[in-house]
């Protein structure tokens, strides 16, 4: 079960998907000017340990990465307890060649990539417009924390 922001809209169902999702969605949330996706990754048999390692090892790979510098900025990467559920933490900021070529400032966005017994859940926050704010990480936080296991 997953309990949106209050007044989140449903923007668009992700069609075609990636190979490795079953669904993914994206939700307007106004109250924090912001757009939540939602994925639900297909299960591959790796344990959320391996998931979860998997996921931090490539998001630190991509801050020495010389080819990510000036498009990519990882600010927060951590595991954390969702109650039972394993999950990692990210805030990162990112911007395609054209924005960085003209200086535009980076698009905030908070994930948590959380484990269930049967899958993994991205939860991808991204703010419109500024930085990401408390209010808004607080909204992504309700949102994770109500997934059950």
């Amino acid at each position: 079960m997953l309990r949106l922001p209050e007044g989140a809209v449903l923007a668009r169902e992700l069609t075609p998907l990636p190979p490795e999702l079953v669904s993914g969605r994206l939700y307007r949330v106004p109250s924090v000017t912001a757009v939540l996706g939602v994925s639900l990754q297909k299960p591959t048999g790796r344990d959320c340990e391996t998931i979860l390692g998997d996921e931090l090892a490539k998001t630190n790979a991509s801050r020495a990465d010389p080819k990510s510098q000036g498009l990519v900025r990882v600010d927060v990467v951590e595991k954390r307890m969702l109650g039972a559920l394993r999950s990692l933490y990210t805030e990162v900021g990112a911007r395609s060649p054209e924005e960085q070529q003209t200086n535009m400032p980076y698009r905030a966005a908070a994930t948590y990539l959380v484990c269930t017994r049967s899958a993994a859940i991205d939860l991808t926050l991204t703010v419109l417009r500024g930085d990401l704010t408390a209010r808004a990480r607080v909204e992504l936080d309700k949102v994770a924390t109500s997934l059950t296991p």
